[in-house]
């Protein structure tokens, strides 16, 4: 800690903090940016651990060297962990580690950590977010295993009015910083104003102005870029101006008339009232962001340029993350490439993960057939390099059934993934999570052909043996629950399913899982399917006011509630809202991309069929019908998306007066649905309900409007 530090204002959870610091104990304070962490984990350490030796690890790398001093060190000591999010990833600090750490040595010792609460939420909230993505879960991130070890205490930015009461006593504003930070306490927390954050944000918007410092403003920004992308290690020199290049021609370029790059980097490293600079010089040549600007700063599209700069700087685990945050932007050319170099990961379930994202990928950016060629390569390739019996090649052999019946053929998909149960049975205890997961994705694929009742107890058997293996993700037990939910509601059995998803999101198993507002969309889906379209509604609010405030308006986090959302209200009597919410999204996706994908596909079709709705089904079936061509071409002929169009411009072809054509065309295309997805697969359940409906007009004579 620097030797001139303002006198220390106790906060309101000073007592109990200092009760937790007993050795044997591993301790976390959880809160926003310049909350005051450090300040009081270090005030409290003094108060109950003064004396005891201090053991701080210098970064991920220093983990063992920490763990090989507990086990000789002959008194209690304190681990300190100061953002913890540094001190995780596959090589850093495990469960076992921080077990080793507390109990490991001749002593027990404590482990005191602090962390930003955007950092917890990256680790223990929603993973990606693209639109109309099929449910993933990131398995063995031992990040989130981790926090369940910590007591967990939360600090508030905003003080208390007890803490403000505090802090206007003689000691303390006789200190004349805290005096002028206290002139602003009804805006900022002191530790806040204490740190010039919101100062060094007000300096860098200032910095963008013309002729002023826009390139140490696209430092900083490249700085913060790297951070959400959950990169913590001190970005080189060279490697920061490549960052901030495609971010400065982004704000206007050479129109901004920057200054030099020397220039812009003694701005940016020049403390502001001599606390804080908007980059910290860490090691030789090597800076990171601020903290409190990494939370601050508006959260925009990223120039896909930076990100293709980062992931040649980035690890494995890096990778992993800097693809998850591509996809959400649909920057799919980066998060491909960052998918592929995941794939070369020392761990074999984040490999599986990897590859299982990059297909998953391919589909959504280049159509289902480039994802099965992809995933036949690499079964191809596995087989001959490792053999056909190897976890690896199983791995890509269950990857491939499920894509198979996902955007292909769901019978195909089935055989395969039947086919794989003797070898995965063979590998013995090393292959049963992968069993588990072969057995989930025949059940699913064979309730789209309509057996839902017959595959309901296998799921539920599932759900009981997810939650007994050992080794288990608490993420894989609450998707196994998920899927029974959802076997429930295509059961009849709605109000069931409603009801254990609502549980689901307070049960204390999942309070950190990474997919437990993934709940809270399936929640949201299943009112919405039970024409519960109010309470839908709401949920579909709160996850859109989520999404964009952790991720930013255009991020499919908050892109996918908001188009949810417009369906709810179109049901509750406003087409014309739905499509005003839906021209909007549209626009804010293309923000991000222009590439004809399933997700741009999935936004106008949704679109097309509530303009539509809104009382214009000759616009509709006209959009729709370009709409499948741009399809066809990019994703393939056969594709979902494709035949998704064809049968919605029919049914709208029918709306506007031509009823014939309709009908022929859907009793053209069902089969196909049928065939290929099964026929409880949601687009083929739509398209048999408009064939019956336009029969009907036929039978009885009916105009098209009814």
């Amino acid at each position: 800690m620097p030797a001139d530090l303002p006198p220390f204002v106790r906060r309101d959870i000073s007592d109990q903090l200092e009760e937790c610091l007993v050795p044997g104990r591993f301790v976390l304070l959880v809160g926003e940016s310049t909350a005051g962490k450090t300040r009081i984990a270090y005030e409290s350490m003094l108060a109950r651990a003064n004396g005891w030796p201090l053991i701080v690890p210098s970064g991920i790398d220093g983990v063992h060297a920490a763990l090989d001093v507990t086990r000789t060190v002959r008194h209690s000591s304190v681990v300190w962990l100061d953002d913890l999010e540094r001190f995780l990833g596959s090589d850093g600090l495990s469960p076992t580690h921080v077990q080793n750490l507390l109990h490991g040595g001749r002593r027990q010792h404590l482990v005191l950590a602090t962390l930003r609460a955007e950092e917890y939420t990256r680790l223990t909230g929603t993973v990606g977010g693209s639109v109309g993505g099929q449910p993933s879960t990131d398995r063995r991130r031992g990040g989130e295993e981790v926090l369940r070890l910590a007591e967990q205490i939360q600090l508030a930015r905003a003080w208390s009015p007890r803490e403000r009461a505090n802090a206007q006593e003689d000691i303390y504003t006789a200190d004349p910083r805290i005096r002028e930070a206290l002139k602003y306490i009804d805006r900022f927390g002191l530790a806040e104003y204490l740190a010039a954050g919101p100062q060094l944000l007000q300096e860098w918007c200032n910095a963008w102005a013309v002729g002023n410092r826009p390139r140490g403003a696209a430092l900083v920004a490249a700085a913060v870029l790297a951070r959400r992308c959950a990169i913590h290690r001190p970005l080189p020199k060279t490697l920061l101006a490549r960052v901030a290049q495609p971010v400065l021609e982004q704000h206007g370029g050479t129109k901004l008339r920057p200054e030099s790059a020397t220039s812009a980097l003694d701005w940016a490293t020049t403390p502001v009232h001599a606390t804080s600079s908007p980059l910290v010089p860490e090691g030789e040549e090597g800076y990171t962001a601020f903290d409190y600007l990494i939370d601050a700063l508006p959260k925009d599209p990223p120039p896909a340029a930076a990100l293709d700069a980062l992931l040649s700087f980035a690890t494995e685990d890096e990778a992993i993350e800097l693809a998850e945050f591509a996809e959400g932007w649909c920057c799919f050319a980066q998060a491909h490439a960052a998918w592929k170099r995941a794939l070369r990961h020392p761990d074999h379930e984040r490999r599986a993960y990897a590859l299982e994202n990059l297909a998953s990928l391919v589909a959504v950016w280049r159509g289902d057939d480039q994802a099965r060629e992809l995933l036949t390569s690499m079964v191809r390739e596995r087989t001959s390099r490792l053999g056909p019996g190897d976890l690896e090649t199983l791995d890509a052999r269950l990857a491939l059934a499920g894509w198979t019946g996902w955007g292909i053929d769901v019978r195909d998909g089935i055989r395969q993934a039947q086919e794989l149960l003797q070898p995965l049975r063979d590998t013995g205890g090393s292959g049963v999570a992968q069993l588990l997961r072969c057995r989930g994705l025949i059940a699913m694929s064979r309730g789209t052909l309509g057996e839902w009742s017959a595959v309901e107890p296998e799921l539920f058997q599932q759900v009981q043996e997810w939650a007994a293996l050992p080794e288990a993700d608490a993420a894989e037990t609450l998707y196994s629950i998920v899927r029974h939910a959802y076997c429930l509601g295509r059961m009849g059995r709605q109000d069931e399913q409603i009801a254990l998803l609502r549980r689901l999101r307070d049960d204390p198993r999942f309070a950190h899982t990474k997919d437990r507002e993934g709940t809270l969309a399936q929640h949201a889906h299943a009112l919405q399917e039970a024409e519960r379209y109010e309470e839908a509604a709401e949920l579909f609010r709160q996850l859109q006011r989520t999404g964009e405030s952790r991720h930013g308006a255009a991020h499919g986090a908050a892109l996918s509630p908001l188009f949810n959302l417009a369906s709810c209200l179109g049901h509750l009597g406003d087409p014309a809202e739905a499509v005003r919410i839906l021209k909007d999204v549209v626009r804010l996706q293309e923000t991000t991309s222009h590439e004809t994908g399933v997700v741009q596909v999935f936004l106008r079709q949704r679109l097309c069929t509530w303009t539509g709705m809104a009382g214009d089904p000759h616009t509709a079936a006209s959009q729709l019908h370009d709409l499948a061509r741009a399809s066809e071409t990019a994703l393939g002929q056969h594709a979902h998306a494709t035949l998704a169009c064809r049968s919605r411009a029919a049914h709208w072809a029918a709306a506007a007066g031509d009823v014939p054509h309709g009908i022929e065309e859907l009793t053209h295309l069902l089969p196909e649905l049928e065939r290929r997805f099964g026929p409880d697969d949601p687009e083929a359940r739509a398209s048999r309900k408009s064939l019956a409906h336009w029969r009907t007009c036929i039978q009885y004579d009916l105009p098209p409007a009814t």
